[in-house]
């Protein structure tokens, strides 16, 4: 009898943790994608992307989303699970039915083993094939521009950092006569580059766009006062790329972030052949397994969290989810920038976060068990709880 109520309990609490999963996904990843929407219309009406380019765009961003709101979504479900299960006394029910809150851990612990196994596949599989195809796709927008935006007679601002003028192009050859390009680096001076014609190609291999030029002159300011220099040439190349953030077509072929576990291994002994530094590889490496364990640490951080909001609401919920996520991704992101400067081990750099937040979810879980107050949480919770009905007196009025 014991073991039936058991299963039922476990499939209730699973139920529980579902739903809110489901609502805190589709939340946190349409706010991140809001906040690439407006890039994504302005490619659609300025650059000339079509719609179908645009829906693919966003299917090879949503991995590196999902990576990091399944956590987000997981941990934002245990606080609201717990927290109504908490504030209804049906957690109090349970436990007069002889179940501990540590009896009541495997639901949860089985939803974060399967949200860790899917954010897995996600780093490891298809979040390097998204940010490769985005490349690839961007690299193809900008050959297209290349190839269609340049008019003769007209000033062209859709490659980064330049502005480009042909008096006219030569149909047979596909060359263009009289180049003018105006080239403005932040941090470095401004030059001019004259040529007496030009013509575009690309290279598929490293994903690069280039204009070549013939018979020119580079002019430019010189490093002292009033001092102008003059540089003439047979041929030079300029790498083109398009003018709007996250095209980076210049030149790239796969970045760290586009590497599978064993490409990552492959480059990693042939840096170590040539003595040269891998730290930020082997940072990488361990980033794609240390991210999605956190789902596993936030099931012992989240349910003792949501307990201790019981009478908070949904509101703190959520404030304590974005909280959480936001200090845990501070502690990964300056282990990752200390990590690939080799002053501390990349396991260490990547996987402090989750050894932090697993030793706070285990002495958490231990109170809460004995059901004894963390004197800093409800400090926390009661503030939180306070200001909550100051503003809902406030909106009344």
């Amino acid at each position: 009898m014991f073991i039936i109520m058991t299963r039922i309990i476990n499939r209730y609490i699973a139920k529980e943790i579902t739903v809110p999963f489901f609502l805190g996904l589709s939340i946190f990843t349409f706010i991140l994608l809001m906040d690439k929407m407006l890039k994504l219309i302005e490619l659609v009406v300025s650059k000339g992307v079509k719609l179908s380019e645009m829906m693919s765009i966003i299917v090879f961003i949503l991995p590196s989303f999902f990576a990091v709101t399944i956590p987000m979504a997981f941990l934002l479900a245990l606080l609201l699970a717990f927290g109504r299960l908490s504030g209804d006394e049906e957690l109090t029910a349970i436990k007069s039915s002889g179940l501990s809150l540590f009896q009541m851990m495997p639901p949860v612990i089985a939803l974060s083993v399967v949200t860790f196994i899917i954010t897995l596949l996600l780093m490891v599989y298809v979040l390097p094939w998204g940010n490769y195809s985005f490349r690839i796709m961007m690299y193809d927008i900008v050959k297209r521009k290349a190839d269609t935006g340049i008019v003769p007679g007209r000033l062209v601002d859709s490659f980064e950092d330049m502005i480009l003028y042909v008096k006219e192009k030569d149909q047979a050859s596909g060359r263009y006569k009289g180049v003018l390009i105006s080239e403005e680096k932040s941090g470095k001076k401004s030059r001019t580059i004259t040529a007496r014609e030009g013509e575009i190609f690309s290279k598929p291999d490293n994903l690069s766009v280039t204009l070549r030029l013939y018979d020119g002159a580079i002019h430019r300011e010189g490093e002292k006062e009033r001092q102008y220099k003059v540089i003439n040439f047979s041929t030079y190349d300029i790498t083109l790329s398009m003018n709007f953030k996250g095209s980076e077509a210049g030149g790239i072929s796969k970045g760290d972030r586009e590497l599978s576990l064993s490409e990552i291994r492959d480059r990693i002994e042939v840096l170590k052949e040539r003595g040269e530094a891998y730290n930020y590889l082997l940072v990488e490496f361990h980033k794609k397994f240390s991210i999605p364990f956190a789902c596993i640490v936030f099931s012992f951080i989240g349910v003792p969290l949501g307990i201790q909001g019981k009478r908070s609401g949904k509101a703190y919920g959520f404030t304590i989810s974005l909280l959480l996520i936001t200090i845990y991704y501070i502690f990964l992101l300056t282990g990752e920038a200390i990590g690939d400067k080799g002053k501390i081990p990349p396991f260490l750099s990547m996987w402090a976060p989750n050894i932090f937040f697993l030793i706070l979810g285990f002495y958490l879980l231990i109170k809460a068990n004995a059901e004894k107050e963390v004197r800093v949480l409800s400090i926390f919770t009661n503030s939180f709880a306070y200001t909550t009905r100051t503003l809902k007196k406030l909106f009344r009025r």
